[in-house]
């Protein structure tokens, strides 16, 4: 059994999810470290951090990530034109 299209799937979906989910991870982190220093305990802080660092994430690695995602659909359909009348 040829695992060859899970595996490239799989490192494919984590290439594009990576660059978010660090960013979600800094916000959160900059936020629980504010949090601390400050001793204020809010869920609506924390979710502030996070949705701030997935902006700025996709903002910052949005165009490369649609630009791999559009790569990758290409290469599956083969360049298949369905929108041409």
């Amino acid at each position: 059994m040829d695992f060859s299209v899970f595996v490239n799937a799989l490192s494919f979906t984590l290439t594009l999810a990576f660059p978010l989910l660090a960013g979600i991870l800094s916000g959160a982190l900059v936020m629980g470290f504010l949090q601390v220093a400050t001793q204020v305990n809010d869920v609506a802080i924390s979710l502030v951090g996070r949705l701030t660092g997935f902006s700025l994430a996709l903002y910052l690695f949005g165009s490369g990530v649609t630009t791999q995602l559009l790569d990758y659909t290409s290469r599956i359909w083969g360049g298949a034109d369905f929108y041409r009348w």
